[in-house]
C-alpha cells in the first residue's frame, strides 16, 4: 500500500456516485477515500473538498469560478450558497488551493477549488459515510436513518474550536485523534513514536501546510489500542512531523491529540460520523 498524508491534495481517480433517494446527496471519491462535493452559487458551481480537519471554509478566489473571478472579497463577504442540497450562507478564506486545482479527476469536468470545513460541516443536519461515499441529510435526528440501525454510538471529544476527537489509549495512556476526512491515512506526531514498533522509513512527500513537503515519513504499529471504543492490534499508522496542526498536542478533556483519524480507519472499520451532534456510529 502507497502511503501518502497529503490532506487529500494528490493526483487522485474521483469516481461519479449516482443519487439514490431523497436526502442522499451526490458527492465523489477518490482512491484515497476522501470525498467532494458540489458547492453551487447562483448560476455557478465548483467542487469543494469536505475536510473535518479544516476549521473554517476556503477558497481559491483567483482560480475557481464559482463567485467573481480573478476579484478577491473583502474579509466581511458573505456568500449564499447551496451545499448538500441544503442552503447555507458561507464567508469563505481565500487561500491558493493549487495542489487541490490540479487534482486529476475522472468522469468530471470540474477543478476542485474549496475546501469545506468544520464552519459549515458540523452545523449541518448530515451523517458522513466515507466507506458508502455518501452524505445522508436529516431532519430531526440521525436515529432515523436506516443506515444506522443497530450500530453503536460513540460520543466525541470537542472544545471550543470546531474539531472534533476520538479517544485513543495506548499502553494505558488516554489520548486522542483529531477526526479528519481530508487525511488519507491516520497519522501520528514524531514525538510519540515512543508509543509504536516496527517503525520504517517510508520516504513520502506529504502536505502540511498548503504545499508539497519532501518530508521522510515513517510507518509504524501500535500493538495494543482502543481507538474511538474498537479493541486494535498491529494497527500501522504513519508517523510524521505534524506540529504545524495547532490542535496537536493540545489537551482535550484529559486526552493529549497526538494526531489524525484518517480515511483508512473510517473506512476500514465502517465507521459513520454525526458531527453536529459530536459522535459516530460503529458497527
Amino acid at each position: 500500500m502507497e502511503w501518502i498524508l497529503i490532506n487529500g491534495m494528490m493526483p487522485i481517480i474521483v469516481l461519479m456516485l449516482s443519487l439514490q433517494s431523497i436526502g442522499i446527496n451526490c458527492v465523489q471519491r477518490d482512491n484515497y477515500g476522501c470525498l467532494y462535493t458540489v458547492v453551487k452559487h447562483n448560476s455557478k458551481s465548483d467542487l469543494f473538498l469536505i475536510d473535518t480537519g479544516y476549521p473554517t471554509t476556503m477558497y481559491d478566489f483567483n482560480n475557481g469560478s464559482l463567485f467573481t473571478n480573478k476579484i478577491i472579497p473583502k474579509t466581511d463577504s458573505w456568500y449564499d450558497v447551496d451545499i448538500l442540497r441544503m442552503k447555507h450562507v458561507i464567508k469563505p478564506i481565500n487561500e491558493d488551493l493549487t495542489i487541490l486545482r490540479d487534482v486529476i479527476i475522472s468522469g468530471s469536468h470540474r477543478s476542485v477549488n474549496g475546501i469545506l470545513g468544520m464552519d459549515v460541516i458540523s452545523d449541518s443536519k448530515i451523517i458522513i459515510d466515507l466507506k458508502s461515499s455518501t452524505i445522508i441529510s436529516y431532519d430531526s435526528s440521525p436515529e432515523e436513518l436506516r443506515c444506522i440501525s443497530g450500530m453503536k454510538k460513540n460520543s466525541l471529544l470537542s472544545d471550543s474550536s470546531k474539531f472534533v476527537y476520538v479517544k485513543m489509549i495506548v499502553k494505558d495512556e488516554q489520548f486522542c485523534l483529531v477526526v479528519d476526512t481530508g487525511c488519507t491515512h491516520t497519522a501520528v506526531d514524531r514525538k510519540y513514536r515512543y508509543l509504536l514498533s516496527k517503525i520504517e522509513l517510508t520516504n513520502q512527500k506529504y502536505n502540511g501546510t498548503g504545499k508539497d513537503l519532501p518530508i521522510n515519513t515513517e510507518t509504524g504499529l501500535i500493538e495494543k489500542a482502543n481507538l474511538a471504543g474498537i479493541e486494535k492490534r498491529s494497527l500501522k499508522v504513519l508517523i510524521a512531523d505534524l506540529t504545524s496542526y495547532s490542535f496537536i498536542g493540545s489537551n482535550i478533556k484529559g486526552h493529549k491529540c497526538i494526531g489524525m483519524l484518517g480515511c483508512d480507519f473510517i473506512i476500514d472499520n465502517s465507521i459513520i460520523l454525526d458531527l453536529k451532534n459530536r459522535c459516530a456510529y460503529i458497527k
